[in-house]
């Protein structure tokens, strides 16, 4: 594998991008979807695009980025065990006032847990 594909799997592996699935990102000259690079490099497989649902349609604060109770993100994630099954409470401000919640035995994906 080349060291750009290496590069973009770790910066893509299991993630939700936020842009239409056919749209086009750009790596080494080359124009890709996420269907196209899945296919190019057998990467990303558990990759999908889709509109993560936040809070807030122009994040800027922490709690912005809280999935709404639609989000295609919650109980979609990879289950990494239960030395790292906490995340980020809602209602969690930095760093004053920071809560730990468990993950649902359907983890989600971002930083806060949906209760």
């Amino acid at each position: 594998m080349a060291d750009d594909a290496r590069r973009a799997h770790r910066v893509r592996r299991h993630y939700v991008d936020d842009f239409a699935a056919n749209s086009e990102f750009l790596l080494s000259n080359t124009a890709y979807t996420l269907s196209g690079w899945q296919s190019a490099t057998g990467l990303d497989a558990h990759s999908f695009a889709a509109n993560p649902d936040f809070v807030s349609l122009t994040p800027s604060a922490p709690t912005d980025f809280v999935l709404q109770s639609g989000s295609p993100n919650i109980g979609t994630g990879a289950a990494l065990g239960s030395s790292l099954a906490s995340g980020v409470a809602p209602g969690s401000t930095w760093p004053a006032s920071v809560s730990i919640a468990r993950q649902p035995a359907a983890w989600d994906i971002g930083a806060f847990i949906v209760p």
